[in-house]
């Protein structure tokens, strides 16, 4: 499995260092030692990685993350777990609809690219993922892509397309004949 961008871990100094593709946060930033405590901080600081969820949830029972969810309820991060467990396993985990806190993007649109979405009611999250559990290509929020968004490529193409004469192309619209 390819390794993720930005490798995170988390150091002694206070203060946050990124250099030769790490990011070191600060000790208050070290996630609890377990898969919940591990999973947050991964969709908290790193994105969502579905390469990796996918070969971690194989290993992992629906009732591990039930008991992620149980814990904190209205967690946004537990229910984003439980989400994604579900919708990259196909396996439905043993709890009612969750009916309480407000809705969570699956993934975060400042970091990662991500469609409006539609509304999950039984996780209260958004699945803003754009594709399928099978393709679900995520790209994440670069400078360069920011450049190319500000260079509005769409509205500029859209003017010149508009400039265009309209009787220019006549000849290509005519049925062919003799």
């Amino acid at each position: 499995m390819p390794l993720p961008r930005t490798l995170s871990a988390t150091g002694e100094r206070h203060r946050i260092q990124d250099e030769a593709g790490w990011r070191i946060l600060t000790p208050r930033h070290a996630p609890a030692p377990d898969l919940e405590g591990h999973l947050t901080f991964a969709l908290k600081y790193e994105g969502v990685d579905l390469a990796v969820l996918k070969r971690l949830f194989a290993a992992v029972t629906p009732a591990r993350i039930k008991g992620i969810v149980r814990a904190t309820p209205t967690g946004s991060y537990a229910r984003r777990i439980w989400f994604l467990y579900e919708w990259l396993t196909g396996r439905r985990v043993d709890l009612p609809d969750a009916d309480k806190g407000a809705y969570e993007p699956a993934v975060d649109p400042e970091r990662q690219w991500a469609i409006p979405g539609e509304y999950s009611p039984r996780h209260r999250v958004r699945n803003n993922l754009p594709g399928t559990p099978e393709f679900c290509p995520l790209v994440f929020q670069t400078q360069a892509l920011e450049e190319f968004r500000a260079m509005d490529l769409v509205h500029r193409a859209q003017e010149v397309v508009a400039r265009v004469p309209r009787g220019m192309f006549w000849r290509e619209r005519q049925p062919f004949c003799c």
